[in-house]
């Protein structure tokens, strides 16, 4: 039922623009800011405390359809599509790819500033820089830590692991140099640390494997590197040798994920078939 799931999740993500609309998170933010004012929350434990009762919530529905497999599937598949949001990256891309395209300089690195989630030079190549990269990174954390977490943990794993991203990205905002920011940051590293690397090998699988891995000249670096540092050299790695589509490098590493992501769906029939995971 897992695999039926996913497939069901991503064809919704990738076709049905109008769901979008429901996959919004605003609350959740809300829900921080009152969770932080009401007990000023500081470590580890703490960000655990602020997630477990939205998790608590989505594990009682789950279980509560549990008897009924369509109900059963019907639950997985629209958690693990809220889980896959709020925003789609293809689309996103597309926005960036129509901006600049007509030349519009301050909507691309504005998109490229979503996309990216870091820092942008403010020029063509710099703009298109931090979309490639920002790819690389969204496609583990919008798309295949969520699937590995769901696999692992079932529905409430992915909610856990957008939750942990989402409280990063509202911690480090609202609370830069806070305890509690720092706390957010390495809870979500712990949870992105395994789907991360399997993220960048499914990425050398994809594309150019030698230049992918070949960054690591020193084995050990692949376990003691931030994970963010991983996906970017394996991302650009793989698409050393290869040739760029119309659309230069962003076509390009679209491609790499779009063939990363089929490896893992493979990888996740097989399982099935096997009877690894159900």
């Amino acid at each position: 039922m897992a695999l039926i799931a996913i497939l069901l999740a991503l064809f919704l993500d990738r076709y049905t623009s109008s769901l979008a609309e429901w996959r919004r998170w605003e609350w959740f933010f809300r829900y921080c800011d009152w969770m932080q004012r009401r007990f000023s929350l500081r470590s580890i434990p703490g960000v655990l405390f602020l997630l477990f009762w939205p998790l608590l919530l989505a594990a009682w529905l789950y279980h509560w359809f549990a008897g009924a497999w369509a109900l059963d599937l019907l639950v997985s598949t629209a958690i693990l599509y809220y889980s896959l949001g709020p925003l789609n990256l293809r689309r996103q891309v597309a926005q960036w790819q129509e901006m600049s395209a007509r030349g519009d300089l301050q909507g691309s690195y504005r998109v490229a500033l979503a996309i990216r989630q870091g820092e942008v030079a403010e020029s063509r190549e710099g703009i298109e820089q931090a979309v490639v990269e920002g790819i690389l990174l969204q496609a583990n954390e919008r798309l295949l830590a969520v699937l590995f977490w769901f696999v692992v943990l079932g529905p409430v794993g992915a909610l856990l692991y957008r939750m942990s991203s989402l409280t990063e990205c509202w911690a480090g905002r609202e609370y830069a140099g806070h305890d509690l920011a720092q706390a957010a940051q390495r809870l979500h590293d712990i949870l992105a640390w395994v789907p991360a690397r399997l993220c960048a090998l499914s990425f050398a699988l994809s594309g150019n494997f030698v230049g992918a891995l070949s960054h690591w000249a020193d084995k050990t670096a692949m376990i003691r590197d931030h994970y963010t540092r991983i996906l970017l050299a394996c991302g650009r790695g793989a698409m050393t040798g290869t040739h760029p589509g119309q659309g230069g490098p962003v076509d390009e590493v679209l491609s790499l994920v779009f063939r990363a992501e089929v490896i893992w769906i493979v990888v996740l029939a097989l399982m099935t078939l096997g009877g690894w995971i159900r």
